[in-house]
């Protein structure tokens, strides 16, 4: 719950911010912001491929991240609820703890 949110944030930059905020700013012709979302939400949802269970609740987190984004443009917020939201559905669906994986071996 303390690692995560780190993480988060590095993958909101990465995406939402990079993709999201450089195609906002460029506004190409003919890409709407509802697009772009979209646009955001396929590509953050393809990233956590293979894992179909995943990958669409991630597409909905996403289309609602790149909203939110693009209206506040504050990625540290959506990067610590992505942590949190990430550390937690990992430790209880996936039933793994991350933590005891990487430093308690």
């Amino acid at each position: 719950m303390i690692l995560y949110p780190i993480w988060g944030i590095i993958q909101q930059f990465l995406l939402i911010s990079l993709v999201a905020g450089n195609l906002h700013d460029m506004r190409p012709p003919n890409l709407t912001n509802w697009q772009i979302i979209v646009l955001t939400a396929t590509l953050f949802s393809l990233v956590h491929y293979p894992f179909v269970w995943l990958m669409i609740p991630t597409f909905v987190l996403a289309l609602v991240y790149g909203y939110l984004f693009l209206k506040e443009r504050n990625i540290y917020v959506l990067g610590f609820f992505h942590g949190w939201l990430g550390a937690i559905c990992f430790y209880t669906i996936v039933d793994r703890d991350p933590f005891v994986e990487i430093f308690l071996r």
